[in-house]
């Protein structure tokens, strides 16, 4: 069975478009809805054990756009966040870049990430001592 140059040419333009939705699709939902991670510690056993691979929603929180490239040369990182649907609560398992690269400037080591569980939040007093009230609770000091 033999086609014409032109059918042949319509299927592979239909290839083409299919493949270049797929490509766009998963760069859109990289960037703004999920990104997967590998876990190599067990810092956070028994919940994630070391060797776990997980999937974040990055809806929840809203998702961080990186607002140049000029970093890559040595120049200041920028970014935004994109309104997310939620807040952070205590205890959630958040994930986050290691808060920095070098001692001297306090920049996000992109390459470094940290799976941790949320045990404060901003307006909690974190205690050490057993007795201490625990989280939410207040009492008046000694």
């Amino acid at each position: 069975m033999y086609y014409s140059w032109k059918t042949l040419l319509k299927h592979l333009l239909t290839c083409i478009k299919i493949l270049a939705t797929g490509i766009l699709l998963a760069i859109v939902l990289r960037v703004f809805v999920m990104s997967s991670f590998h876990i190599p510690t067990p810092s956070m056993e028994p919940s994630v054990l070391a060797g776990d691979y997980i999937i974040v929603n990055k809806l929840a929180y809203g998702a961080r756009i990186v607002k140049n490239f000029n970093f890559m040369k040595g120049g200041k990182f920028e970014t935004f966040r994109v309104k997310g649907f939620g807040k952070v609560k205590r205890n959630d398992v958040i994930v986050f870049n290691f808060p920095y690269s070098d001692w001297s400037k306090l920049q996000p080591d992109l390459g470094v990430f940290y799976l941790k569980r949320c045990v404060a939040l901003p307006v909690s007093a974190v205690h050490r001592f057993c007795d201490r009230p625990p989280f939410g609770q207040r009492r008046g000091f000694r």
